[in-house]
């Protein structure tokens, strides 16, 4: 049983709220819809027998009123409608008047209770465009009155709750009235701008308005796909680092089960970003965020940038990039291509591809059940740049750095090769120019402990900078775990941190290491060792002042920290010693010409180091008979300087 906490971001706009999928991913309508298509077509718009129900003798068919009205009640099924309420199925008679054409229809009752009459057809999914609508109208049975409002034709698209909501709202004019009057034509034009469910409906409330309780007849529907989306919805150059926290320019698609899905929600870069969660559901995730359709016709070589971020690596299961070159708004009915895939790093990536410039779209889509996270932001399609550019990056490993280039617009070789545009130029730390003949790696080792800086730099084949200059500066540190007699080190350490962090030598001395800082307390432990591993130091808290001396000449550092706490800095300054030691030596007098008198003075040459009995380290350096004793105390060592004839005026002895 694996368990992962799955993240929550805030900032989600208010409709995002609500999950939201298309009933029909692909419908029939969408699949076959082209420009000057009539969508009725198939549901006799012309209201006749020549599709759905069939009529019986003369007589009329009813919607509504449970068949009340004469003839046979089918359902919603007349004439292929969807729906419909207080509507007869008519032919014509002297009552009715003659139809428009066909051989049937609408005609609504004059009153039909607190419903009121309509007919209704649902045209399914609809692509971006233009759409043309169009019928007729007449009245019979008396006369009609618009002042409580006139009767409505309106175009409906679906909500999440599988309600329908107007997005067209069109008053009927009254028109001419009596079964002889003509025939009335209600026409116009919608723009649709979000793929989605629609239906079309007619409709008048006799009962609720007086002025309307009269029979309306309606007949020639149709709704023609007459002009489609432009494929310039946006034109390139084009950005969006959702900023604004709108997106109602681009698309989502939930082709799978029903999940959160793509939202809008407060990126950990701090920015508003679109973000996917790791949704947990019955089967799996398959959900697409599709840019606006752009128009990319100006650009010669565009250049696909967006940044990602994602968590919980382990669990992924499918990130892509898609482009598409006949995507108008329809993200089911695009022909995608898969542009590039993979897991979304830890840290925050810039990413960058070379697309066609007859792409209309992008999308994002991501798959899973219970997976990863991902963030997307910063999406931009722009002019890929034509001049010269350069990235360097590096990686150190001890002692040495290698530096990996990233060129663009620009060949690197020697002069005369073939296709050359010039080579690098590099200078270490402000030291002398050094040339690079390729944009392979480069490595540079036995560098010294510390920080560095590296200046590249693309010139021409005569060494001479590029108009404008073209350079890379990197700032970089290597260490190879070693710190000098008289060295010092800082290091902020990390959680669950292990191992030496560095090894001091002196060879036939001593290293001592003085600490400044501190380490959590209980958890996280200093350990110094001696070069034969034996623990000098131990610790955990505050280990400043610390002063820990290895007799052996070699000296190693340890950090163990737990996972809770880490980000302390520690600072360890080395210094190094010699080695002291026990001297006897003894003097032989015995030549000395006549012995030695109480007043005689022996002059001793050469240096003396270590204690003899009760001596002291002594020396005379530069010769001058003015000796040198070194006195180690508990706060320091102190010298004090003599003749053998009597203590110098430099420094007298304390006490006796």
């Amino acid at each position: 049983f694996m368990m992962k906490t799955t993240q929550f971001l805030a900032n989600v706009k208010l409709w995002q709220g609500l999950f939201f999928s298309f009933l029909l991913l692909v419908s029939l309508n969408l699949n076959s819809q082209n420009v000057g298509d009539d969508l009725l077509a198939n549901s006799n718009g012309m209201v006749d027998t020549s599709s759905g129900a069939t009529g019986s003798g003369s007589g009329c068919f009813s919607y509504g009123n449970n068949g009340a009205g004469g003839g046979t009640y089918d359902g919603v099924t007349q004439g292929g409608w969807t729906s419909a309420a207080g509507m007869n199925y008519a032919p014509a008679n002297n009552s009715h008047g003659p139809t428009h054409s066909g051989d049937r229809m609408f005609k609504s009752y004059k009153t039909n209770g607190s419903n009121g009459e309509f007919v209704a057809q649902e045209v399914g999914e609809l692509a971006l465009g233009t759409y043309t609508y169009s019928f007729f109208h007449r009245w019979t049975g008396g006369s009609i009155d618009y002042t409580e409002g006139a009767p409505k034709f309106t175009i409906k698209e679906q909500n999440a709750d599988g309600g329908w909501d107007n997005v067209l709202e069109v008053n009927l004019v009254e028109g001419n009235t009596g079964a002889n009057g003509e025939w009335t034509e209600t026409t116009g034009t919608w723009v649709n701008e979000n793929v989605n469910n629609y239906k079309i409906q007619v409709y008048k409330n006799g009962a609720a308005n007086a002025g309307l309780a009269q029979n309306l007849h309606l007949d020639s529907f149709s709704f023609v796909y007459s002009e489609a989306a432009s494929s310039g919805g946006v034109t390139a150059p084009w950005s969006d680092d959702f900023e604004d926290a709108d997106i109602s320019d681009w698309t989502i698609l939930t082709a799978a089960d029903a999940s959160q899905g793509w939202v809008l929600a407060n990126g950990t870069n701090g920015s508003i970003v679109m973000y996917h969660g790791d949704d947990n559901v019955s089967s799996g995730v398959d959900n697409y965020l599709a840019s606006p359709v752009i128009d990319m016709s100006g650009l010669t070589s565009p250049l696909l940038s967006y940044s990602e971020r994602g968590s919980y690596p382990s669990y992924y299961t499918f990130h892509g990039v898609y482009t598409s070159s006949d995507y108008t708004g329809d993200v089911a009915a695009a022909t995608w291509t898969l542009l590039t895939e993979g897991v979304a790093p830890t840290t925050e990536a810039v990413q960058e591809f070379s697309i066609p410039n007859t792409t209309t779209g992008i999308a994002f889509r991501y798959q899973g059940d219970f997976s990863d996270t991902w963030e997307i932001d910063n999406v931009s399609v722009t002019e890929a740049p034509t001049e010269p550019s350069m990235e360097v990056s590096a990686s150190t490993d001890g002692a040495s750095a290698t530096f990996s280039f990233t060129i663009d617009n620009f060949t690197v070789g020697a002069a005369g090769d073939t296709g050359v545009d010039g080579h690098i130029h590099y200078s270490l730390n402000g030291g002398s120019t050094v040339m690079v003949y390729s944009a392979d790696d480069l490595t540079l080792s036995d560098l010294p402990n510390g920080d560095h800086s590296i200046v590249f730099e693309l010139v021409d084949d005569a060494h001479a900078s590029l108009d404008p200059a073209v350079t890379a500066t990197v700032e970089f540190s290597t260490f190879d775990g070693m710190v000098a007699c008289d060295g010092s080190l800082s290091h902020t350490y990390g959680n669950n941190e292990s191992g030496v962090l560095f090894t001091s030598t002196n060879e036939g001395g001593t290293v001592t290491v003085t600490v400044t800082g501190s380490t959590e307390n209980n958890y996280d432990y200093l350990i110094i060792r001696d070069g034969a591993g034996n623990e000098l130091y131990n610790a955990s808290g505050d280990h400043t002042g610390q002063a820990i001396t290895s007799e052996d000449g070699t000296l190693t550092v340890e950090i163990d920290s737990d996972g809770s706490v880490s980000g302390e800095t520690l600072t360890f300054d080395v210094t190094c010693g010699t080695l002291q030691s026990n001297v006897t030596f003894s003097v032989n007098m015995s030549n000395y010409p006549g012995g030695l008198g109480a007043d005689d003075t022996v002059y001793l040459n050469g240096n003396f180091a270590g204690w003899c009995g009760d001596c002291l380290p002594m020396s005379d350096d530069d010769g001058d008979g003015i000796w040198t004793i070194t006195i180690p105390l508990d706060d320091g060592n102190y010298e004090y300087k003599f003749t053998v004839n009597g203590w110098s005026n430099q420094e007298q002895w304390p006490g006796d």
